[in-house]
């Protein structure tokens, strides 16, 4: 996919040329949405049509791949000028990228764009933020909450891994030690089961992420 490829695809449906593309992941309903074409591409022709190819093959696909294009209306007399996710309008001609701590998450007619919530940042062009470290995005996508006691959050997190030596508690909401005898390693988000015995002549190192020799082992 490349940008005369973008040109032709929009006039093909009937606009008026490509404002932009892109490629990749970019919204959960990706994932259930099917791949119906791989490598496509126009070629510039001569004719009302111009050829584009494509194939149909696409078990070994993902949606890494896939193609976000934003074309442009043709100016009838009720042009309205739309721009792409992660833009704006600079007038009525023209769309410019969100800056830095901003962010469009659909098209829009839009001359301002929204801002990062709390805790939240993001770069010029973003169509989402992303949590600051040690919080998550909530469901709604609006707000990044602070990780439950004894679990923590890389940056750009939408949940929380329980800390080790803990598990996920049955609540679904807080990390809890693991039983006696039991360790974990961190990054669990699995319940009790994820705390594993120890073998026999080990304990569970104080903060029970480890198991060790015991005692009466290491006197002999």
């Amino acid at each position: 996919f490349d940008d005369t490829t973008a040109e032709l695809v929009c006039r093909i449906m009937g606009y008026n040329k490509a404002m932009s593309w892109s490629i990749g992941r970019k919204y959960q309903f990706q994932e259930t949405s099917p791949i119906r074409y791989k490598d496509f591409n126009c070629l510039k022709s001569e004719e009302v049509f111009p050829l584009c190819v494509y194939g149909n093959d696409t078990s070994q696909e993902t949606h890494d791949n896939d193609v976000w294009l934003w074309c442009a209306l043709p100016k009838y007399n009720d042009y309205r000028l739309v721009c792409p996710p992660g833009q704006k309008q600079a007038n009525s001609n023209t769309c410019v990228q969100c800056s830095a701590t901003t962010y469009s998450p659909e098209p829009s007619e839009s001359t301002s764009c929204l801002s990062c919530p709390t805790n939240s940042t993001s770069i010029a062009g973003s169509t989402h933020c992303s949590c600051a470290e040690g919080t998550y995005m909530n469901s709604d996508g609006d707000e990044c909450l602070e990780c439950p006691r004894n679990s923590t959050a890389l940056n750009g997190s939408t949940l929380c891994t329980c800390v080790g030596g803990t598990y996920l508690h049955s609540d679904y909401r807080n990390c809890v030690p693991c039983p006696f005898g039991t360790v974990s390693h961190e990054g669990s988000m699995a319940v009790q089961v994820n705390c594993v015995p120890c073998p026999k002549r080990t304990t569970p190192s104080k903060d029970r992420t480890i198991c060790q020799k015991s005692a009466l082992d290491l006197c002999q």
